[in-house]
């Protein structure tokens, strides 16, 4: 859909046909996608961004980064792949490649979004990396669209907590 192009017209189409403000909808790509050859998808994702929508890197650090591109595209969220995120509590290398990752972003201006959290653990290492949000089993596993309206309404009780949550639908 971003090498075909139009895309931005499509969203911009439903935004308008649905009444929903940009400021909501936020637009997640893998990093591999992210980094392809050729301007349609850089183009794509600018004109994209042109319109309020939030843009993501999705994935981050299972592709072939460019640290380049990252600060060229001006994305808005970093989301770390779960595989940084189960070496939290399991190695020193673990944390040093979190930090590294949460410096950079925050330095690109992104806030960070950590997947695959699962414990405590690594929440409260999370918490102390100065992760922006968490993803994971810890708040929910996946759900049917039907239940999310409750999952939503709920109040997570986080252990002394400052994190903001990501849910996904199944």
């Amino acid at each position: 859909q971003f090498q075909t192009g139009y895309l931005h017209s499509k969203l911009e189409a439903c935004l308008e046909k649905y009444q929903i403000a940009a400021q909501f909808l936020e637009v997640e790509i893998t990093e591999s996608a992210m980094m392809g050859e050729g301007t349609a998808v850089i183009a794509e994702l600018m004109a994209i961004r042109e319109l309020g929508i939030k843009l993501l890197v999705d994935d981050f650090g299972t592709g072939y980064s460019s640290l380049s591109q990252l600060q060229r595209l001006d994305m808005d969220i970093l989301k770390v792949d779960r595989v940084f995120t189960n070496e939290l509590g399991q190695s020193s290398e673990g944390e040093i490649f979190f930090r590294a990752i949460v410096s950079m972003a925050h330095a690109l201006n992104m806030r960070v979004v950590a997947e695959g959290v699962e414990t405590v653990e690594q929440l409260h290492i999370l918490r102390a990396l100065n992760c922006d949000e968490i993803q994971g089993y810890y708040i929910s596993r996946p759900i049917p669209p039907a239940q999310m309206a409750v999952l939503i309404r709920q109040q997570f009780l986080l252990p002394e907590t400052r994190f903001a949550f990501a849910i996904e639908a199944a």
